[in-house]
């Protein structure tokens, strides 16, 4: 019987070489401690891309946050890419757009880029499969 056991991380996506190593890192840790070793090599590649992108394209701080739902079997990762203190986007999220994360789009079972009043945050979601689900 799976309870209703929710794990996550929070991560500090500073402006850096390793910030995706660290992000990464975490949401495998994540995953491991959880048991969800189906999406371990999925979500890798996806929280690599959205990482490392956001990243090298963004000059505002961004906060990524996952989290994994035991009992329903879904990841979900989050990066916040804070607006200035004016309220304004960073250095024009114009770049932000879902078909420049091929690889989530390929992986994930749902993704967005959406606004909201803290700045701009992209997400993505995973379910895993388990054996039971697939068809024979």
């Amino acid at each position: 019987m799976v309870t209703n056991v929710t794990h996550g991380v929070v991560v500090d996506l500073r402006s850096s070489a390793v910030a995706s190593r660290e992000a990464n890192r975490a949401v495998r840790q994540m995953l491991v401690d959880a048991g969800a070793y189906s999406l371990l090599h999925d979500a890798t590649i996806a929280v690599t891309e959205v990482a490392g992108s956001i990243v090298n394209r963004s000059t505002s701080p961004c906060q990524m946050t996952a989290s994994y739902s035991a009992d329903r079997g879904r990841l979900r990762v989050e990066v916040l890419i804070k607006a200035s203190e004016d309220g304004s986007a960073a250095r024009s999220d114009t770049w932000l757009d879902p078909a420049g994360l091929p690889f989530v789009g390929a992986l994930a079972t749902e993704h967005g880029i959406d606004s909201c009043p803290d700045g701009t945050l992209v997400w993505f979601e995973m379910l895993q499969v388990r054996v039971a689900d697939v068809p024979v």
